[in-house]
């Protein structure tokens, strides 16, 4: 049966925050040090609620996420921060040089094909001080700036990120109002990269990081206690062993009692197996309808890059169909607006997709981002995902160059060594060849220009 009935809010946000007194209290120690803040746990635990809960009590604060798919193109994540901060602050003024600069991630700031290209340190520095100085300007009427999903920036966006890190201490020791970051990551997810650069904050005593563990038997029934919810105090318990303590393990059961009419019964004995939420969000998917499902499954695959706008278009319905079944997902908490309500229930729409309806969903999405004009890489993607290497290639190659053109060398160093891997796997020796010059070329161009430092602590703070 479909989900007719929206469900409560207090099961998309539970009213109280429980059992995280203790992780509460590193956050506080952290403050007081003037570190920088990382919350770090498994998916489910309630890292962002902690965090916002926590910058709440502490002043203005912001938040920007990084999304799946986001490594898949270079500036990606720091690209969507900087769109955000600009949304939320359009009286902020980003001097002209500053937004020539950012044109290279940012298009509609300037135009790209009057950029020379990024083949010299000097020009590297000038693009990364851009990315700096915009940071610095775009928080500036904000105290704390929560960073969600870090596992998912790109590696571009990341380098960048921590480039104008130091930049900021700087800032704070000229007498700049600081502004404080809270990371957020599932535990054991952070790329090399992006380990290191903590690793190094941590070391010079610049950051904490606070881990989050499942919640007791005592929370679990503080928490469910609060949500209000008819019967569901009395499945407590049962909740607290099958779903390991796990926050969202915890709310989606829930939504599955409340959409299968069990919360005044017996504890279902036929449930998935305890300890995993990927099954029941699955039983919950399965009783809706035909086409909310495919929007569902549009919606994983399109990831950062959803738009409800694509629902019509990609599965051949009509605008007033695409209406209807979206709102069906906002209903069953599956989407909110055009994200997911978790990660964890976009993994479990993937999990259940047939094969051949992945490449043919891919084909369609192709299709239509070609008709928006949408980023080469990403069609390059998507084609290479429909099993479409030959309409591939082209956006690759295109992607390189254009890369080539105007961001760091080594970002089209890399789509090229993946066109050369592609040519090379279809018999295309010749072009293959080429790509790899190409790739060479760049990487030497990166080695001799790159300016990135690793990060210093800023002055006054014991190493």
């Amino acid at each position: 049966a479909v989900t007719r009935t929206a469900l409560p809010l207090s099961v998309l946000r539970p009213p109280v925050l429980a059992g995280r007194d203790a992780a509460w209290r590193q956050l506080e120690a952290g403050w007081e040090a003037g570190q920088m803040l990382f919350i770090s746990g498994d998916p489910g635990s309630g890292k962002t609620r902690l965090a916002e809960e926590f910058a709440s009590s502490k002043g203005r604060w912001g938040r920007i996420e990084a999304r799946v798919g986001d490594s898949d193109v270079p500036f990606a994540s720091q690209a969507r921060a900087f769109r955000t901060q600009m949304a939320r602050w359009p009286d902020v003024k980003l001097p002209d040089w500053v937004r020539t600069e950012l044109s290279r991630i940012l298009p509609e700031l300037g135009e790209t094909r009057l950029l020379p290209p990024l083949d010299s340190e000097t020009g590297m520095l000038r693009f990364y001080d851009a990315g700096a100085v915009a940071l610095q300007l775009l928080h500036e009427h904000e105290d704390i700036s929560i960073a969600d999903d870090v596992q998912y920036w790109d590696a571009a966006s990341s380098k960048a990120f921590f480039y104008g890190l130091p930049r900021m201490f700087e800032a704070v020791s000229r007498g700049a109002q600081p502004l404080r970051f809270i990371d957020c990551y599932r535990r054991d997810e952070l790329s090399a990269q992006t380990r290191n650069h903590v690793a190094r904050l941590l070391d010079a005593g610049m950051a904490r990081v606070v881990e989050l563990e499942a919640l007791t038997g005592e929370e679990v029934k503080r928490m469910v206690a609060a949500m209000g919810l008819p019967g569901a105090e009395a499945h407590a318990e049962d909740l607290t062993r099958y779903t390991g303590g796990n926050p969202l393990y915890v709310v989606e059961t829930l939504k599955h009692l409340l959409e299968t009419d069990s919360l005044r019964r017996d504890w279902p004995q036929r449930l998935p197996p305890p300890g995993r939420v990927g099954p029941l969000i699955q039983l919950r998917l399965e009783r809706l309808s035909a086409l909310a499902l495919q929007c569902a499954r549009l919606a994983a695959l399109a990831g950062a890059f959803f738009r409800t706008s694509l629902v019509p278009r990609v599965l051949q319905v009509t605008a007033a169909s695409a209406h209807e079944a979206l709102a069906e997902l906002e209903s069953a908490q599956v989407l909110m607006a055009e994200r997911f309500s978790h990660d964890l229930v976009m993994e479990a729409v993937r999990a259940a997709m047939e094969p051949g309806d992945v490449r043919v969903l891919h084909g369609r999405l192709a299709t239509a981002l070609e008709e928006d004009g949408a980023p080469a890489i990403l069609l390059a993607h998507h084609w290479l995902e429909a099993g479409r290497v030959e309409r591939a290639l082209p956006h690759l190659l295109a992607s390189a160059h254009s890369d080539e053109q105007v961001l760091p060398p080594e970002e089209a160093a890399e789509h090229y060594a993946r066109a050369a891997a592609l040519m090379s796997a279809t018999g295309q020796q010749e072009d293959a060849a080429r790509a790899r010059a190409a790739e060479a070329r760049c990487r030497l161009q990166a080695a001799a220009a790159s300016p990135l430092r690793p990060v210093q602590a800023p002055p006054g703070k014991a190493r």
